[in-house]
C-alpha cells in the first residue's frame, strides 16, 4: 500500500514539475512599442534640403529616435513619373535628453526624398522643413507627421 501512494506521489510530481517545464518555455519577452511618422516622398528644387526637427511635447522626458532616409529617381510613366528606391540608410539610435530636441538634413538639390522617424515615445512631434541651401530661409513646413 505504502508503494502504491509513494509511487502515485512521485507521477504527481512529475506531472506538475513537466507543466512547470512547458509554460517557462512560452515566456516572451514584452515587445516595446514603436512610433512612427513619415514624410511620404518629397521632390526637392535646385538649392533645397529637407531637414526633419524632432521634439518631445513633454519637456522633462528622455526620448530614443531613429531616421530612415530613402532616395528615388524618377521616371516618366504614363504622363506622370514612376519613383524607384536608389538608395537608404539607417541612423543610428539617438537619445535625446529631456529639453532637447533633434534635427537631420536629408536630401540635396533637386532629390527626390522620403525620412522616416522612429521613436520609442508617442509625444514625439516631428516637423519637416524644406530648406533653401543658398539663403537658409525656410521655404515650407511639413507639420504632423
Amino acid at each position: 500500500m505504502k508503494r502504491g501512494i509513494t509511487l502515485s506521489i512521485a507521477v504527481v510530481l512529475g506531472a506538475v514539475l513537466m507543466s512547470l517545464i512547458s509554460s517557462a518555455a512560452t515566456v516572451q519577452a514584452k515587445k516595446e512599442k514603436t512610433f512612427s511618422a513619415d514624410t511620404g516622398i518629397i521632390t526637392l528644387g535646385p538649392h533645397q534640403m529637407l531637414r526633419i526637427v524632432t521634439d518631445n511635447k513633454d519637456p522633462d522626458a528622455e526620448y530614443v529616435v531613429s531616421f530612415k532616409q530613402m532616395a528615388y529617381r524618377g521616371i516618366p510613366s504614363g504622363g506622370g513619373s514612376r519613383h524607384n528606391l536608389v538608395s537608404q540608410s539607417t541612423s543610428e539610435t539617438i537619445t535625446v535628453a529631456a529639453g532637447e530636441g533633434f534635427s537631420i538634413d536629408i536630401g540635396t538639390s533637386e532629390a527626390v526624398v522620403r525620412a522616416v522617424v522612429a521613436s520609442n515615445n508617442e509625444g514625439v512631434q516631428v516637423t519637416g522643413q524644406i530648406i533653401d541651401t543658398t539663403t537658409g530661409n525656410i521655404i515650407a513646413v511639413l507639420i504632423g507627421l
